[in-house]
């Protein structure tokens, strides 16, 4: 008796060591499978990762092959067609497929207001923009003014800010300084004393926040020489460059052409700074003043007909995938050189 009870006992013991055993073994398994099925997972979005870039990239190569292809095409000369094609052209940068993906070119276009944009497909001129690397005092406060709702005190200072940042002309500070400012804060730092590099810098300014970043953004630029080039500008730029909004607005009236309609094959193109004004004077009326508000952007070396920089930016998506990427490049056609990468998210 006593050796059948040892018996059930030590078959009790082994049933419950293979049960434990087993417990222990499925609850192994399920957290190498969790760990498996988590590096999958992470390597598949590397993967996706991997094509989302390459095809951001090959959308960034497409934009510059035709901005050289246009180039080339009139021997360095912006051409109404040339608008059309590189700024206006959803056929050839909307929804580009690729390998297992897309890719589309598109930028927002504000031709009258700061509050309203339209989305446009294609490259947007750099240099159609306000340069706040090298633009006087006056025009970055009268920007200021016609896109933020900053209080004039408010508005002084941050240009003051700017100005003092870069560091390029003493005599519009008179005196002022932010080092106190800089240094106050909890991360110390100095005003940089030279040229912005990149856009983002303009939030260390004391003064900037993301409000008014973002307002600005639009319509400023740091890459090029300065001028402005006056067969792409905005009217908001136009008017920050020192036009009334009725003069600004007779400037689009020409360019637009017949069809009144912006980057369209009819556009008129400025050939010369110095023929602004009588080139609009040839299709409408224009005042003394205005004439002579036109003909100043020329005489103060402040517009151009051309243009050697040109943001290319846009979406990668792959088919039947919710991720995207969004990428954000700076071209320089004179050098032949990306001067800015950002991806995105």
């Amino acid at each position: 008796m006593h050796n059948i009870l040892k018996t059930s006992h030590n078959k009790g013991s082994i049933l419950i060591l293979a049960i434990w055993t087993l417990g222990f073994l499925s609850i192994l398994a399920v957290q190498i499978g969790v760990m498996i099925r988590g590096r999958i997972e992470l390597i598949s979005r590397i993967e996706q990762r991997s094509q989302l870039h390459f095809l951001a990239e090959a959308g960034v190569k497409k934009g510059i092959s035709a901005i050289k292809h246009d180039i080339r095409r009139n021997d360095g000369l912006l051409t109404s067609y040339g608008k059309f094609y590189l700024y206006n052209n959803e056929e050839m940068f909307k929804d580009r497929e690729l390998g297992q993906g897309f890719f589309t070119l598109s930028y927002d276009y504000y031709e009258q207001s700061p509050d309203q944009s339209q989305m446009r497909y294609g490259i947007l001129d750099e240099e159609s923009k306000i340069n706040i690397n090298t633009s006087e005092k006056e025009i970055i406060e009268r920007l200021l003014y016609i896109v933020t709702q900053l209080e004039d005190e408010q508005r002084e200072q941050l240009v003051l800010a700017i100005i003092d940042w870069r560091d390029l002309d003493q005599s519009q500070l008179d005196s002022y300084s932010s080092d106190n400012y800089y240094q106050s804060l909890e991360e110390p730092y100095k005003a940089k004393n030279g040229f912005f590099e990149v856009i983002e810098e303009l939030l260390l300014v004391e003064g900037m926040t993301i409000e008014v970043y973002n307002q600005l953004m639009p319509f400023i630029t740091i890459y090029g020489d300065g001028l402005v080039n006056i067969n792409t500008a905005s009217k908001v730029v136009l008017m920050g460059l020192g036009l009334d909004s009725v003069t600004a607005d007779k400037v689009l009236l020409v360019r637009n052409g017949f069809d009144e309609r912006e980057a369209t094959v009819d556009d008129f193109i400025f050939d010369k700074t110095h023929d602004v004004a009588s080139d609009v004077l040839a299709f409408t009326k224009l005042e003394p003043h205005e004439n002579r508000q036109l003909d100043s952007l020329n005489q103060r070396f402040r517009i151009k007909t051309f243009s050697d920089y040109f943001l290319i930016q846009g979406e990668s998506r792959i088919r039947n995938k919710r991720n995207s990427l969004r990428i954000k490049v700076v071209y320089n056609l004179k050098d032949n050189w990306v001067e800015y990468w950002r991806e995105k998210n």
